[in-house]
């Protein structure tokens, strides 16, 4: 199954406070921890904040807000990559189980060598990132634009992986599992 992280920033600048600002009377960061927990595919959502309010929030909504996350990680120039590395680095100290590098089974820059492995040694994470791959034909606004995990825009159980190592690496197999996708 996946997890998912979301980072709520509680000082945003754009929209002061954004994540906590009521869109029809509830805050936005409920939109994002309802959606994320729909998904069939989804086991756990976790909320990375600084902020009491947003961490009362997500946990009210049903998200995991395991830490309150360092000042030095929720500046106006931190990344992602800062708050999934102090997520990595949390699990890490609390003796937690890492994810798996690439451990984004439904990952689009997995190639088909990789697509077929998974199709036949591991079947179980294979038919989650299935599901995952319908999944996200479902959730477009936009009913004319389909979404798909496979660079062929095809379902991912009916593609045929090619068994040539024909796709560039976008990782050179230096994958963190941390990219964000």
């Amino acid at each position: 199954m996946i997890e998912v992280m979301i980072p709520a920033r509680g000082n945003s600048k754009g929209i002061k406070n954004k994540n906590i600002v009521k869109i029809n009377k509830k805050e936005l960061i409920c939109y994002t921890i309802n959606f994320s927990k729909k998904l069939k595919s989804v086991s756990k959502v976790i909320v990375s904040t600084d902020a009491q309010r947003i961490l009362k929030i997500a946990k009210k909504n049903g998200a995991h807000v395991p830490f309150i996350r360092p000042a030095k990680f929720a500046k106006d120039y931190s990344s992602d990559l800062d708050v999934f590395t102090h997520y990595i680095n949390w699990l890490k100290k609390n003796e937690f189980p890492l994810p798996e590098k690439s451990a984004c089974i439904c990952c689009p820059f997995h190639d088909d060598k990789y697509w077929d492995f998974m199709k036949k040694e591991r079947p179980s994470e294979f038919a989650d990132a299935v599901e995952f791959d319908k999944e996200i034909r479902t959730i477009s606004r936009n009913k004319n634009i389909k979404n798909y995990t496979h660079k062929s825009c095809k379902p991912l159980d009916e593609v045929e992986f090619s068994k040539e190592d024909n796709q560039l690496d976008m990782f050179e197999n230096e994958c963190e599992g941390m990219c964000g996708l």
